[in-house]
């Protein structure tokens, strides 16, 4: 049995897959694919094509051995997060999980919340005015280091260095390339090796004394195309009545427009990760109203940071992201 994974999973791309076992000659007898996603995905077994329904396990026959597979999403049935996880089975060996419907642990397992190994907390600019975390723990389940920095006169290109302690390796040495919607400050997601190291430095160029720092490390690797090529696609939540906060997305996304309507006396807002990011109160006229946002370029909405919609009073809301969806 070899598991591979967790993959995240981009509408239009196809993740090309092989059997670890060919190469050994002891090949896979069966497949399981443990789609923790919101995507329908259509598999390709050595020819075989077989189509399995978001948030569901499935097993297969591995065609003539099964030394390759390709996994295409197909369509999102909403929400956002999630991996894929595939597990290689050789003769006579059992799936690890009963196929159908996922249970709500192996969803929440799919989807785990970054863990903060440093900070948030203040640090004081050194000569040349750069803030230093000398020692942040890697384990050997670090896929991803997420570096969030606010304050001391930092911008969204300050400059980012993480380098590993123990191998030397230089992992990021570039200005941050993302930013967030407030209150959160630029930050930069950074592909991690883990055994090379067990703690790597931070460093970031500041123009302040001070600047709060926090480090993130995530168990699952970040498709890039989240934040570059991913496609465009919209999501929305209507209500009716006073109620919420309602979440209709969840990260990782990149955030491109926000709109919001309400009517019939309504108050609606938007909130990301609890804070109000857009705001409309109407009257009890029937005529609606609009307000509209478009995010700074390379907006991003974390893993597991979520959207909602909050209503107050009677009447109705509509609200709206477009985002790219990983």
């Amino acid at each position: 049995m070899i598991t591979q994974g967790p993959f995240t999973l981009t509408l239009g791309t196809t993740l090309p897959l092989n059997d670890p076992g060919a190469t050994s000659n002891n090949p896979a007898t069966q497949v399981q694919l443990q789609n923790a996603t919101a995507f329908i995905i259509e598999v390709n077994v050595g020819g075989a094509v077989y189509t399995i329904q978001s948030f569901t396990a499935q097993t297969v026959p591995t065609s003539g051995g099964g030394q390759q597979m390709a996994v295409s999403p197909l369509e999102s049935t909403g929400g956002g997060g999630g991996t894929l996880t595939v597990v290689w089975l050789l003769a006579g060996e059992q799936s690890p999980m009963q196929d159908g419907p996922l249970t709500a642990a192996a969803i929440a397992a799919a989807n785990p919340v970054p863990t903060a190994v440093f900070g948030p907390a203040s640090v004081t600019a050194s000569g040349g005015g750069t803030l230093v975390i000398p020692s942040v723990p890697i384990t050997p389940s670090t896929r991803t280091l997420i570096v969030r920095a606010t304050g001391g006169g930092m911008s969204k290109n300050a400059e980012v260095l993480v380098v590993g302690n123990q191998s030397g390796y230089t992992y990021y040495d570039n200005p941050s390339y993302l930013s967030t919607a407030a209150p959160s400050g630029p930050f930069v997601i950074i592909p991690i090796t883990a055994p090379l190291d067990t703690t790597v430095s931070v460093t970031i160029a500041t123009t302040g004394p001070s600047g709060t720092v926090a480090v993130y490390s995530d168990t699952i690797q970040y498709d890039e195309s989240v934040f570059y090529n991913g496609t465009a696609v919209a999501t929305s939540l209507d209500m009716a009545a006073a109620g919420g906060p309602t979440t209709f997305l969840t990260g990782p996304a990149r955030l491109l427009t926000a709109s919001l309507q309400a009517f019939g006396g309504a108050a609606g807002v938007i909130q990301l990760g609890g804070q109000k990011l857009l705001q409309l109160n109407s009257d009890a006229s029937g005529q609606s109203s609009n307000e509209t946002l478009t995010f700074p370029d390379d907006t991003i909405l974390p893993a597991n940071d979520t959207i909602a919609l909050l209503q107050g009073g009677s009447g109705n809301t509509t609200a709206m992201i477009s985002f790219a969806y990983p």
